[in-house]
């Protein structure tokens, strides 16, 4: 869609995981880069690698997919830390109702 919209085809998408709280933190010291692009045009995969080369100092992952895997990730990603938040939120409730 992004593509259509902006008539270029030469697009990368790189998605941020920041924690509630932990943003600057997590700017600053990225636990893992994820780069999404057209896996068929070599011209963009290069432009990929040089673009998370240029992130990467102590991250642990770094990972070029294709762009609905890397949306796929995004999504995943953004699903398990809610329910993580939910559930330590209900453990939370249930904790304090026992006092």
């Amino acid at each position: 869609m992004i593509r259509e919209k902006m008539n270029s085809d030469k697009i990368l998408f790189s998605s941020e995981f920041l924690r509630e709280g932990h943003a600057l933190y997590d700017n600053l010291y990225l636990s893992r880069i994820v780069v999404g692009t057209d896996k068929n045009d070599s011209a963009l995969v290069q432009a990929a690698e040089t673009f998370a080369g240029l992130l990467q100092e102590d991250a642990i992952d770094t990972l070029i997919m294709g762009f609905t895997e890397v949306e796929a990730v995004k999504l995943f990603t953004n699903t398990y830390l809610a329910l993580r938040v939910s559930y330590f939120n209900e453990l939370d409730i249930m904790l304090k109702a026992r006092d």
